[in-house]
């Protein structure tokens, strides 16, 4: 009991540095994309590197909000067929979705790892910045999931869950 209370405090700590971070890049981006248009409308002299930098930053912002999203169980699910059905059943479908994201999550480590290796001979068409910058979003962006998927497992488990209802 005390190793999936230390665990969960461990995942929360890092989902508070997670959530910081995707801050920060949304304000980025949003800084980057105002300059961008205030240069290229009024100066007529664009960044040339802006939406490049602004397309990656969206990714990493997405990838990163996937696992706060899956901890905070604001995920799309389909909670009318789950409401329909008895507690005991209710509690396997859940437990087998969250097998199934955490396999998919798996799989998307272990081919994220690949690209981002593969990538890490190419840079930025307008930066000399390696694409493996970029296409590391989708392995830590899993990678994190993975942990939040075993944290709403744990809760699932418990008793005195509240988490899904």
């Amino acid at each position: 009991m005390q190793l999936t209370q230390s665990y969960i405090h461990v995942v929360e700590k890092i989902n508070r540095i997670i959530f910081f971070t995707i801050a920060i890049f949304l304000a980025a981006l949003a800084l980057i994309l105002f300059v961008q248009v205030v240069l290229r409308y009024i100066w007529h002299s664009p960044l040339i590197w802006s939406e490049e930098v602004a397309k990656y930053l969206s990714i990493w912002v997405v990838f990163l909000g996937m696992g706060i999203a899956m901890r905070n169980m604001s995920l799309i699910a389909v909670e009318a067929v789950i409401q329909a059905v008895s507690d005991h059943i209710r509690y396997r479908i859940r437990s087998l979705v969250l097998l199934l994201v955490a396999i998919f999550m798996a799989y998307l480590v272990y081919i994220g790892i690949i690209i981002t290796t593969e990538a890490s001979d190419q840079n930025f068409a307008s930066m000399e910045i390696s694409m493996s910058v970029a296409y590391a979003a989708m392995p830590v962006g899993a990678f994190l999931t993975l942990l939040n998927v075993l944290v709403v497992f744990i809760e699932l488990t418990k008793k005195d869950n509240k988490t899904w209802d």
